[in-house]
């Protein structure tokens, strides 16, 4: 099938299901979604169902004609279905068998993809659409378009024609694809790609373009302001392509790239409103008429079983969840359910989960046939409104006992904290689980919690519903969720597998052997099992070890259905890259594992996972290698592009990068970076040559981000930095440090291995913390946008777990210096208080003691494990229980702490308690005494501490004598404040 035949089957299938085929706009766009058929269209209530090509321009993706799978311009085949329909899925599905795409035989994929534009203000949640690895299609569920909330939903199908024609045509180049019999694309478009590659990225005019810009906004505004909508959405057009042709140029820098967006965002939001209230103005001229018809059939009441036990099956078939989704929502299931039976009283067996990307199942084991009868007790009113003098009913009574359906004279009372009441005792019939569960079964489906959940009709989910499966043995339970409702039918693999399958009963060996004839492996344990297997099986027929990344194999699992490993051939020439490029394009890019040499090199091969086909794993193979190999030459002109450019020479490239508005360039962050180091350095002691090369490396740090391998592989900033250091003979330890200073990057993380590397992390941490603690940018609730939590537990585990000797007050005072805005530095203390005592607590250290030893002081990070060991030993010791009394109202006596007093005057002391006292308290060799052998020192005072209360009053009349004696105190405070405050420890009894 030829280029313009698979955009005429396209019309031809979307014509006949009622779509008006439109033409392309006259302006140059990005995608077909600003097309105002789509971006004006989506708005409102009106229904609009419409099919057009768009040819789109990126002015970033231009290659000058030599990348075989990305150009700068293109063609998308949109559809637009205004609502909504319910077989959304299953019409695209048939658009592409109406192309000639045999979707057995092929491993087709709905892979998460939550969709944003930021300059249309638009997003949606829905998939990728993988075709042998290959996106063919991007399915979204628009939620929002100009920051204007949708309703009804509309479904945007965007089909990227050179692929379809490639993956249709098995050619490996978009260059080959045939247009008609006898033209190519290379004919159409070669040179058109070249010469626009050279405008966009070498010949632009960035002064005209900058000036277009401001002109196209201006307009825009103007017709707003006019009420003409049409022509200001063409001026957003205008000034969106304007500010790609400047992004593509290299001219606006990162904080300024924000701010043109969200002036395009501005304009694109006021347009839409205009829209809306143009189409409201005009009466929604396309709104059909209201429909008449009758409500629908609301649940019938289930009746009860047998009376016997029966299992419980629930499952919620959708359209497919992001893996990353299924386990959280599993937990959530199971838990609700365990809850909720415990509160109605049902007795049940084992509850248990399952899930495919397309279900998620519940099973309840031997649920209990209805509620035992219960005897309850009802309060009613007080005894002296309930009976006259004379001790007759009142109407308070009788309509008590009436309403209680109970005899007046049955009603007794009873003394509680308010008084005298009457009370009512009657027997409640236990109700039948099939009743209690048609009510508690759709508020436990919505409300699952979800990360991002996306509206659809009236309901709110992952992604949309389809069927639910709800069975109590073999009878169904009825219920209905916006309009649809539970019943026997479930459906196997989409394509492998039958469609309105029928569950006969809720047994779970049945429902597994039904759905697994149906090519589905529901149990994920089960599934991952087969994937482990086969895909170790494969990667030893290789030759490789088969240590597999078991995230990769986590995140594969809720995939597929029913995996079956496929090995991929690339070719010795992707080699050459290195190795972390190749590594995270095939797992992250498509989801593959790597396949390695015994000596830990890598083969040029790959293992898919593919959900099944009818004897397709040729076209799946074929497929993952042509994806995988365009995605590497893609990297490798990345990886030829910033080689040319020194790592060195791009520091000064960081002037242009914003690292926040009001913080200044990445420039000047890496000089705050290197000021900092140096101190640690000091600090630590470290050598000049470890100095000068923490110093180098923080230079570096950042300086990988400038190039065209990070912006398309973020996750490698770092790594990259590290190889462009090795590649410009940079030592190894500075090339160690620019890719280790970024650790750890999560709570369980490796630490940076060497002492360059540490300092460079310690001081990258610090300096962003106390910038943004600077500008008020501090974490709040669960919103935590910088990640400064995870940074400052990562400063806490570099000085917990490295044992450095470091002053964390000292640190915080240096980094809020390099700043002009005043140090919140209390507020930063508290901030890492808070995170030292998770982590801390974590660990398994009790809370109490965490609070104790915090309390006392926590500049020496490093001296923290110590002095909780020290505290928890004294807890568990015998002479605590005689100790602590004493100790503690030493500490509490003492009304603004120890730091408020000097040292004791013997010549004040009136008693020989206080003398004595002063003698065991005031020993020298105290303050250089180990931990462990201070708090038996400080249990030994006891009988000096107990004696001194017994005989003085601390708190006398002469401030003379008051202020002496709480010095005295104090030197026995500042002693066990080493330790910590013991007045937090939690007391049995106090």
């Amino acid at each position: 099938m030829t280029f313009q035949q698979i955009i005429e089957a396209l019309n031809r299938y979307w014509s006949e299901r009622g779509c008006l085929i439109q033409q392309p706009y006259d302006i140059e766009v990005g995608a077909g979604t600003f097309n105002p058929a789509t971006s004006l269209r989506c708005l409102g209530p009106e229904p609009f169902n419409v099919a057009y090509v768009e040819p789109s321009r990126r002015p970033t993706d231009g290659r000058y004609g030599e990348n075989p799978y990305k150009i700068g311009h293109y063609y998308q085949y949109q559809v637009i279905l205004k609502p909504a329909p319910y077989d959304s899925q299953d019409l695209y599905l048939g658009s592409l068998e109406a192309l000639g795409l045999d979707l057995r035989g092929n491993d087709m994929r709905f892979v998460e993809d939550d969709w944003e534009s930021p300059t249309l203000g638009a997003s949606g949640l829905g998939w990728e659409v993988w075709c042998n690895g290959a996106e063919v299609t991007q399915y979204t569920y628009f939620q929002q378009m100009g920051s204007v909330e949708l309703d009804p939903i509309c479904v945007e199908l965007t089909y990227g024609l050179e692929r379809v024609a490639m993956y249709l045509q098995d050619v490996d180049s978009i260059f080959d694809v045939q247009w008609n019999d006898t033209l190519t694309y290379r004919d159409i478009h070669h040179q058109t790609e070249v010469d626009y590659t050279t405008y966009y990225l070498e010949r632009s005019t960035p002064e005209l373009l900058f000036k277009w810009f401001e002109d196209y906004e201006r307009e825009s505004r103007v017709c707003v302001d006019s009420g003409l909508v049409w022509p200001a959405l063409d001026y957003v057009l205008k000034a969106s392509h304007a500010f790609n042709m400047l992004d593509a140029r290299g001219s606006i820098s990162v904080s300024e790239r924000a701010g043109y967006i969200a002036r395009v965002r501005n304009l694109s939001r006021r347009v839409a409103q205009a829209y809306v209230a143009q189409r409201e103005e005009l009466g929604h001229p396309l709104l059909p008429p209201l429909d008449d018809g009758k409500a629908a059939e609301a649940p019938s009441a289930v009746s009860s079983a047998t009376g016997s036990d029966a299992d419980l099956l629930l499952e919620i078939g959708v359209e497919e969840i992001p893996a990353s989704y299924i386990e959280p929502a599993l937990a959530q299931l199971r838990e609700d359910a365990a809850a909720w039976f415990a509160e109605v009283g049902l007795s049940h067996g084992d509850i248990r989960t399952m899930a495919t990307p397309r279900r998620l199942t519940l099973h309840v084991a031997g649920v209990q046939a209805r509620q035992e009868d219960a005897e309850v007790e009802a309060s009613g009113p007080p005894k002296r409104a309930a009976y006259d003098e004379s001790g007759a009913p009142t109407k308070a009574a009788t309509g008590f006992a009436r309403g209680q359906g109970v005899a007046v004279e049955d009603l007794f009372t009873r003394e509680t904290e308010r008084g005298e009441y009457v009370f009512a005792r009657k027997m409640v019939e236990g109700r039948p689980a099939a009743h209690l569960l048609a009510e508690f079964l759709p508020g436990l489906i919505t409300g699952l919690r979800f990360p991002k959940s996306m509206r659809w009709d009236g309901l709110r989910f992952a992604r949309p519903i389809r069927w639910m499966v709800a069975l109590l043995g073999e009878a169904v339970v009825d219920f209905e969720l916006d309009q649809m409702r539970s019943g026997m039918a479930t459906q196997g693999h989409r394509f492998l597998g039958g469609s309105d399958l029928v569950v006969a009963s809720a047994d779970l060996a049945d429902y597994e052997s039904l759905l697994g004839e149906n090519s589905v492996i529901v149990d994920p344990a089960k599934r991952r099992a087969r994937i482990v297997g086969q895909t170790q099986a494969a990667l030893r027929a290789e030759g490789s070890p088969d240590e597999l990344d078991q995230r990769l194999v986590d995140e594969v699992n809720y995939l597929v259905e029913c995996p079956t490993p496929v090995v991929g051939t690339l070719g010795e020439a992707i080699l050459e890259l290195p190795p972390q490029v190749l590594i995270t394009a095939m797992r992250k890019d498509q989801r593959c594992f790597p396949v390695y040499n015994a000596d830990g090199t890598l083969q040029p091969k790959f293992i898919a996972t593919s959900n099944s086909t009818d004897g397709g794993e040729e076209n799946v193979r074929h497929g993952n290698e042509r994806v995988l190999r365009a995605r590497l030459e893609n990297a490798a002109f990345f990886w030829q592009e910033d080689l040319k450019t020194s790592i060195g020479d791009r520091v000064d490239d960081l002037r242009r990068v914003t690292f926040q508005e009001r913080l200044g360039s990445l420039h000047d962050k890496v000089g705050r970076v290197g000021r900092l180091a140096a101190g640690v350095c000091a600090d630590l002691a470290m050598s000049a040559a470890s100095t000068a090369h923490a110093l180098r490396a923080a230079e570096l740090a950042k300086a990988d981000l400038t190039t065209q391998m990070v912006f398309e592989f973020a996750e490698l900033q770092g790594t990259m930095g590290k190889l462009y250091a090795l590649h410009a003979g940079e030592p190894s330890e500075v090339a160690d440090a620019v890719e280790q200073h970024y650790l750890p990057d999560s709570a369980e993380a490796d630490l940076p291995e060497s002492d360059v590397a540490t300092v460079v992390s310690l001081a990258d941490k610090l300096d962003t913390i106390a910038g943004y603690f600077g500008i008020g940018q501090v974490p709040t609730g669960s919103a935590d946008p910088y990640s400064l939590r995870r940074q400052a537990i990562g400063v806490c585990r570099i000085l917990l777990d490295k044992g450095l000797d470091l002053d964390l007050n000292t640190l915080l005072e240096r980094a809020c210096a390099e700043y002009e805005a005043d140090a919140p530095l209390e507020e930063l203390g508290e901030f890492f208080r808070a995170r030292l005592e998770a982590l801390l607590e974590d660990r398994g250290h009790a809370y109490d003691t965490v609070d104790a030893v915090l309390s006392s002081g926590f500049a020496n990070v490093a001296a923290l494990p110590g002095r909780l060991a020290a505290v928890a030993s004294f807890r568990a010791s015998d002479a605590f229980d005689v100790a602590y009394p004493a100790l503690n109202r030493v500490l509490r006596i003492l009304p603004d702490g120890v730091a408020a007093h000097g040292a004791p005057d013997d010549a004040l002391f009136q008693d020989d308690t206080e003398r004595d006292l002063a003698r065991v308290a005031q020993d020298d060799t105290l303050a250089s005494t180990e931990l462990g052998d201070l708090t038996a020192a400080l249990a030994s005072m006891q009988p000096q501490i107990d004696a001194f209360f017994d005989a003085v009053l601390v708190m006398d009349k002469d401030d003379t004598v008051r202020n002496n004696r709480l010095a005295l105190l104090s030197v026995i405070g500042r002693h066990t404040l080493r330790l910590g405050d013991i007045t937090k420890l939690v007391i049995a009894g106090e």
